[in-house]
């Protein structure tokens, strides 16, 4: 959820980059839209679907949409998946997919 982000955006007007990829803008919904006078209270959902990495680290993530006078930019950490089969065979026990699930 983002503060005062311009709002009335399609979902094509947004783009999100993470250094030469580009991120997948998934939603782009208002959450929360203020009176002319009101100070700081919109609220706007922006879903993003990251591309797959190879390795983990820390990325930086760019936004940009009409009315922003510079991409708006996020630091974000990624971590290594945990190999559940792996896990489990090493403790010599079964992944439990039907519990994962619910």
């Amino acid at each position: 959820t983002m503060a005062n982000f311009p709002q009335g955006l399609a979902l094509s007007a947004v783009v999100a980059t993470q250094g030469a990829e580009d991120v997948t803008v998934v939603e782009v919904r208002d959450l929360v839209k203020c009176s002319a006078d009101a100070i700081d209270c919109e609220r706007t959902l922006v879903t993003l679907l990251s591309p797959a990495l190879a390795s983990p680290g820390d990325k930086t993530l760019f936004v940009s949409a009409p009315g922003l006078p510079a991409p708006l930019t996020f630091g974000i950490r990624y971590e290594l998946a945990c190999d559940l089969q792996a896990l489990c065979a090493a403790r010599r026990r079964l992944v439990d997919y039907r519990r994962l699930l619910d």
